[in-house]
């Protein structure tokens, strides 16, 4: 059968087994239906875990290329690159505390396990934990000049 994690239009999340276009589905009372995160087979007990760990760590990123596209969201002329690195270190801190909240709340409400809360929590500190350590060891020189590259070749186009 198969199961769903749901963000509710409402706020929260929830796990609902009921037929996606149910839950999906936009009324006049509520407005925007809800939105399925991830849907998973009850059969297969890792995927829960697997994919909620996916989910709450989404904004973390462990290449440069991605590093450098979240860097130049910030105006680096203005603030300058270990500026905009440390807004990168506090936003990925900042997202996995919030998420570390949900988690909290999901197993207030039942929603999830105590050992599955637990092993979240062990994961996502342990991707939080890299993530600060992978942006620590980019050498920010380089960093800098590839990111300069790459408005350059945005303001060519």
């Amino acid at each position: 059968m198969s199961n769903h994690f749901v963000e509710s239009h409402s706020g929260g999340f929830y796990f609902s087994s009921e037929n996606p276009d149910v839950i999906q589905e936009c009324g006049e009372d509520y407005g925007n239906g809800d939105n399925i995160i991830f849907t998973y087979d009850d059969e297969n007990l890792e995927e829960p875990l697997k994919s909620l760990s996916e989910y709450f760590s989404r904004n973390l990123v462990f290449t440069r290329e991605k590093l450098i596209e979240k860097l130049n969201s910030y105006d680096m002329e203005q603030i300058g690159v270990y500026a905009a690195v440390t807004e990168v270190e506090c936003n990925a801190i900042y997202d996995i505390d919030n998420n570390k909240d949900i988690l909290k709340i999901l197993l207030e409400e039942n929603k999830i396990s105590k050992e599955m809360y637990d092993e979240l929590i062990e994961i996502l500190d342990d991707k939080l934990r890299k993530q600060l350590e992978f942006i620590r060891n980019v050498d920010k020189i380089s960093l800098n000049v590839m990111v300069n590259r790459k408005k350059e070749k945005k303001k060519e186009n």
